[in-house]
């Protein structure tokens, strides 16, 4: 089985009716993690007979105008138009589609939101989310600021050289890190 869209693929159900009969509803799910015309051309090359399957227009995909990735991508316009989403997010919402379990759907998409307000935070920027992880890490990123700007300013003020500052600060890092 292979996530994807076209003319052959069929919808979640009737995978479910298919599956039910042939394997005792169990599935093997190929998910291609690649940009478009990557995941296009690596399709291509698997055998024809392979199933693919499609989200019905009405999935809990449309649910956002955006997708949850959108502020880290060059996306333009919204889900409902254009159908761009993350891999994770469609794998998501199929595996709503197929088990209909909604914790586990949230569960798959609050791991992206984490992971795209850490990016976020490496990038200086804002975390969007404010997941668990984004409030820990803008409060840590300004703890360190406020530490190391202090160790500056002291080591300015023994009269140290800019070698001494980028030593300080270093061993000031390793320091946070070992803590």
């Amino acid at each position: 089985l292979v996530a994807g869209s076209g003319e052959t693929a069929i919808l979640p159900q009737e995978l479910k009716a298919i599956a039910d009969r042939q394997t005792q509803g169990r599935v093997t799910l190929i998910a291609i993690d690649a940009h478009w015309n990557g995941a296009r051309h690596l399709v291509g090359t698997f055998p024809p007979d392979m199933l693919r399957v499609k989200l019905p227009p009405e999935s809990v995909l449309t649910e956002g105008p955006r997708s949850l990735l959108s502020p880290l991508r060059c996306y333009r316009g919204d889900v409902g138009s254009n159908g761009r989403v993350s891999t994770l997010e469609a794998i998501a919402a199929l595996l709503y589609e197929l088990e209909g379990d909604r914790a586990k759907y949230d569960l798959m998409l609050e791991n992206l939101k984490i992971k795209v307000d850490a990016v976020l935070i490496q990038k200086s920027r804002p975390p969007l989310y404010n997941t668990i992880g984004a409030q820990q890490g803008t409060k840590v990123r300004h703890e360190a600021q406020l530490l190391a700007r202090k160790h500056v300013e002291e080591l300015t003020r023994q009269g140290k050289s800019v070698e001494d500052l980028g030593r300080g600060l270093m061993k000031y890092l390793k320091e946070a890190n070992d803590d």
